[in-house]
């Protein structure tokens, strides 16, 4: 994880693209909630992507600026915010 966080850092990445939830839609949040125990994460400068399922998945760096970290979920008991009319850019694909 260590490795993943200083490149986290280095490129911009924010607390809600990594750790951002949405309590009422599961698996909507920021990378970490979107994993779901997938264990091959590459993270580049604008996009992070793994494989779930044979699923290949990724997720574009500030995508969804309204969540909010799991930390800050947790001790306000938030619900997922709105997004404002913006649809979520993960992409999946076979292969």
């Amino acid at each position: 994880l260590d490795g993943f966080a200083v490149a986290a850092a280095a490129t911009g990445w924010s607390a809600a693209d990594l750790f951002g939830i949405c309590p009422d839609k599961p698996h909507w949040g920021g990378i970490a909630d979107r994993l779901r125990g997938a264990r091959s994460l590459a993270i580049g400068a604008d996009v992070a992507s793994w494989r779930h399922g044979g699923i290949a998945e990724q997720y574009a760096r500030g995508v969804c600026p309204w969540l909010a970290p799991l930390w800050e979920v947790m001790n306000t008991g938030a619900n997922c915010p709105t997004n404002r009319g913006r649809g979520h850019r993960l992409r999946a694909r076979n292969g």
